[in-house]
């Protein structure tokens, strides 16, 4: 009798495999969704028009398989119109943290990207705890949501928002309550569209750390004076001011 070797179902594995990929970036965008968006559906915002609740799912598919930008608000806009006036829920703060772009006004490959992206987590990880870390093409989205029973003007919330932008050194444009930053899981698909490669943005780490606007300013300011203060700004390049109120 000869000897046959053991065969296995190498594409039953792979499936497996699939599955299970699937599975995990469902669970970090339901635990996202809880924390982020207080449990609602996120906010989605499709080729410059805001997507209808019930049609989210269906435009960040058709987003994923069309390779389109997909956006979402970390506050609550409760207008049809995204101005900070329609915001009626201050439910984050957030930073952008983008390496920019070169000298001659282009986005810089990857591989330089990964190097100052390594800088990137090592100060995020000096920040306080994060509610969430979104990577992104060019850097990452960090966000820190607020205690639900806290109720903060939008005045207050503004000035909380710039001195955490003052202390991360990060991007200064990320400043208004109806900003738009990316949906997680949706690529990056900026101008220029064949110039470069699309981009899948993923969440890092999600958790259920939320604060009071005082206590959190307050562990900012502890971290840049234990830190000398520049240890927890982000190295840049030349910075992209193009975007208007979309993060990179």
């Amino acid at each position: 009798l000869g000897f046959k070797p053991m065969t296995y179902p190498s594409r039953k594995i792979k499936e497996n495999k699939l599955k299970a990929g699937m599975r995990r970036i469902q669970e970090k965008q339901e635990a996202f969704n809880r924390t982020v968006c207080r449990g609602q559906a996120p906010q989605v915002f499709v080729s410059g028009q805001w997507a209808r609740p019930q049609q989210n799912g269906a435009n960040r598919m058709y987003a994923l398989v069309a390779k389109q930008d997909v956006y979402f608000t970390p506050n609550h806009v409760g207008g049809a119109r995204r101005t900070e006036d329609a915001v009626d829920g201050l439910w984050n703060f957030f930073i952008d943290l983008d390496v920019g772009k070169d000298e001659n006004g282009n986005y810089m490959q990857l591989g330089a990207v990964d190097e100052r992206k390594k800088e990137m987590m090592a100060r995020i990880l000096q920040m306080p705890k994060a509610t969430a870390v979104v990577e992104t093409r060019n850097g990452y989205h960090v966000y820190w949501a607020m205690k639900p029973e806290v109720k903060l003007s939008l005045r207050e919330w503004k000035a909380a928002q710039r001195r955490i932008i003052e202390l991360t050194k990060s991007d200064s444009a990320v400043k208004d309550a109806a900003r738009l930053l990316r949906m997680p899981y949706t690529f990056w698909c900026k101008a220029d569209k064949g110039k470069y490669d699309t981009y899948l943005t993923r969440i890092v780490e999600v958790t259920t750390v939320d604060y009071k606007p005082r206590d959190l300013i307050e562990e900012f300011e502890k971290v840049a004076e234990e830190f000398g203060g520049d240890n927890i700004t982000i190295p840049t390049v030349k910075k992209d001011t193009s975007v208007g109120t979309v993060g990179v």
